[in-house]
């Protein structure tokens, strides 16, 4: 559908909304385009839900998820890789890991200096050191995505998946992005929302900053000192005493971001996260 054919809404009445189906304004992004003044939905606000809260104490498959952009604005800026692994399986079939060409002539200097992906890369394919194989050309994201729906939902074998990010209103906020521009294009007919792979989502930038964690006083030796920075790669030093291997590379990422989780410093952060998770939003028909 063409932006506003489905109605628009006020900023205050999208807040409304947000918080009547229970999810996050930014969680829900993907079923409208936010003006100066108003929202223009993108799907019937009658067809938008709000999934329910978890047990996540039960059989849930958490997937670890990281992606990497050319910046940080999801309006002006792209996705160029998802990773996601399935938490605690060693199985290399278990890992997701594809780049992604966008629509943009030039990736940006200090994005290929951050990250270690380049333009010619891309492009190009070439060695990837996280994988440690060579790859080939780099795709659109349509198509990459359509490959993660179904590495996703041939690994749930029934159960529900939650979306584990470190900061995931990041990744979902870049996700959304993109499926955005897809709903909006030719091809809208395929396009898939996150609500139709993930029940709920868990950001581990929230949960690793639970004070239960940390050394409460300097007497205290049943835990570590309260790390004065939460971002990946210092709580991954302050807790191993070393640096991540392939850091601001998504497979990297979230393989740090996993041996955090399995850690014994955060033992039982499952019942933590049951209180913090914040579910998707579904769209019907």
């Amino acid at each position: 559908p063409e932006i506003g054919s489905l109605g628009t809404l006020h900023k205050s009445q999208h807040k409304n909304l947000c918080q009547a189906i229970d999810v996050d304004e930014e969680l829900s992004c993907l079923v409208c385009t936010t003006e100066k003044t108003h929202v223009n939905m993108l799907i019937p606000i009658s067809k938008v839900q709000s999934k329910k809260r978890l047990n996540l104490l039960q059989d849930v498959l958490f997937l670890v998820l990281d992606v990497e952009t050319t910046g940080l604005d999801e309006k002006s800026c792209h996705v160029i890789q998802l990773a996601a692994k399935v938490l605690g399986s060693d199985y290399e079939n278990d890992l997701f890991s594809e780049y992604i060409l966008p629509p943009i002539d030039q990736i940006p200097k200090k994005i290929e200096k951050l990250t270690g992906i380049t333009d010619h890369f891309l492009r190009h394919g070439g060695y990837d050191p996280a994988l440690g194989e060579d790859r080939g050309v780099a795709r659109e994201f349509r198509h990459v995505f359509l490959d993660f729906q179904a590495f996703c939902h041939k690994r749930a074998k029934g159960r529900e998946i939650v979306f584990v990010a470190h900061n995931t209103k990041f990744d979902i906020r870049m996700i959304n992005s993109e499926l955005r521009r897809w709903r909006l294009s030719e091809h809208a007919a395929a396009a898939p929302v996150l609500g139709d792979i993930f029940s709920t989502s868990l950001d581990t930038l929230r949960l690793f900053r639970e004070r239960k964690w940390w050394r409460s006083n300097v007497g205290s030796m049943t835990s570590l000192p309260r790390p004065y920075s939460f971002s990946l790669s210092r709580l991954y030093s302050h807790v191993f005493n070393e640096s991540v291997a392939n850091s601001h590379n998504a497979v990297g990422d979230i393989k740090a971001l996993e041996r955090l989780l399995l850690s014994k410093l955060f033992n039982g952060w499952e019942s933590t996260a049951n209180k913090i998770q914040a579910p998707f939003i579904k769209v019907d028909g």
